[in-house]
């Protein structure tokens, strides 16, 4: 339960900072019009590396027939799928042909994180103060997984 109440204050942080520009990573954007297309502008980004998915929570054995182990199952599904999206990563940045292409990918990874931590939250909350909350997050942290590994395979095919 104490990991969840991180994961919160991390959350609520993010938040925080996403509402004031600035975004995981530390870089403060926004956003300029090109034509019709809006165009993100970031500075101060430390490097230009993929960034990487890295769970905090110390992984529980999966059992399906309890609460703990039901949050275990999700977390041991977090972890195998966030290696996947790590992999898609890696082979996409690669193709990132110059630094702006970088650039955009890793605000849009860093702040999919964002969106990630927080969807889940907000799923979670219907149960807050109750053992199915880290079970409900978790799983909604598998499904968000499932569905961001989808979309990054089909933007690898289209390089």
């Amino acid at each position: 339960m104490k990991t969840r109440c991180v994961r919160r204050v991390f959350i609520t942080i993010s938040l925080m900072l996403a509402s004031f520009g600035v975004g995981v990573a530390g870089t403060w954007r926004h956003f300029e019009h090109a034509g019709n297309a809006a165009v993100v502008s970031t500075t101060t980004l430390p490097s230009l590396t993929v960034p990487i998915l890295r769970e905090k929570f110390t992984l529980l054995p999966c059992n399906a027939s309890t609460t703990i182990g039901m949050e275990g199952c999700a977390e041991h599904q977090i972890v195998a799928l966030d290696e996947k999206i790590n992999q898609l990563r890696g082979q996409i940045f690669t193709l990132l042909h110059d630094s702006s292409a970088k650039r955009r990918f890793i605000v849009a990874e860093t702040d999919w994180q964002t969106y990630r931590q927080a969807a889940c939250a907000s799923v979670a909350d219907v149960y807050e103060g109750g053992s199915q909350s880290p079970v409900v997050f978790a799983q909604c942290e598998v499904q968000l997984d499932q569905q961001h590994r989808t979309n990054l395979s089909n933007l690898l095919r289209s390089y």
